[in-house]
């Protein structure tokens, strides 16, 4: 006998990149799970549900792309960011 599941295990969708002033490139993951799209970065709390990945995508790189650390689909670009922001002086080390 076996076990019907009712729910959908999460699938890994995409990995992007925000900058931080104290903890330099983090990831943000995005991932499916009981058919709505998410994403969620550092400790951050998980995002409403979306009904599309463009839809979560298009969300996180308004919240993440309005701030100085911006918002990154490449990490070496992410990481050119960080040395723009060292040379600025919003990251101190």
């Amino acid at each position: 006998m076996t076990k019907e599941s009712t729910e959908e295990e999460s699938i890994n969708l995409l990995i992007c990149y925000g900058v931080g002033s104290l903890d330099g490139v983090f990831p943000i993951w995005f991932y499916k799970e009981n058919g709505n799209f998410y994403y969620i970065a550092l400790d951050d709390t998980e995002s409403e549900p979306f009904e599309s990945f463009e839809e979560s995508l298009a969300s996180a790189e308004k919240n993440w792309g309005e701030t100085v650390g911006g918002f990154w689909r490449d990490i070496e670009e992410a990481e050119k960011h960080v040395e723009h922001l060292r040379e600025q002086g919003y990251i101190p080390w």
